[in-house]
């Protein structure tokens, strides 16, 4: 049960909300730092890894052909993981040279997106949940 209540979690909060609660908790900055940026650095990762698989594969690279094409796709694999883990670092190194030497040693600050308070929003929220828990109740008692 405690793993769909993170799912339904990491689904519906932004991280920026989620960050902002940590620090509110009172979480150590710098686990909230390493957590702030392994979560920027996740989808330069997944674009970085999507592009070398592109170029890959309009090289053919990907393609098996013949005897001994699931040793070839293992190798162009391997050397994908190696060029993605080459270009990770790299953009790491000028990911920290750039925040030097804008003079950024302490917390990236986010800002945080607090919507208005509806009660029309509470109310039909609230009427939902209801109506679906009334829905169950009609479906256990037939």
């Amino acid at each position: 049960m405690s793993k769909l209540r993170v799912l339904l979690l990491a689904t519906t909060t932004p991280m920026v909300d989620l960050l902002a609660w940590f620090r509110k908790l009172g979480l150590p900055a710098v686990l909230v730092e390493v957590a702030s940026l392994t979560y920027r650095l996740l989808f330069v990762l997944l674009d970085s890894f999507l592009t070398l698989h592109q170029a890959q594969a309009a090289r053919l690279g990907d393609a098996p052909m013949g005897k001994g094409a699931r040793r070839r796709q293992i190798q162009n694999y391997s050397t994908l993981v190696g060029s993605l883990m080459t270009r990770s670092w790299s953009r790491a190194e000028r990911l920290s040279e750039g925040l030097e030497a804008r003079g950024i040693d302490g917390d990236l600050v986010t800002l945080v997106h607090q919507p208005p308070f509806s009660k029309k929003w509470v109310f039909g929220t609230l009427g939902l949940i209801a109506g679906i828990w009334l829905v169950a109740i009609c479906f256990t008692l037939i």
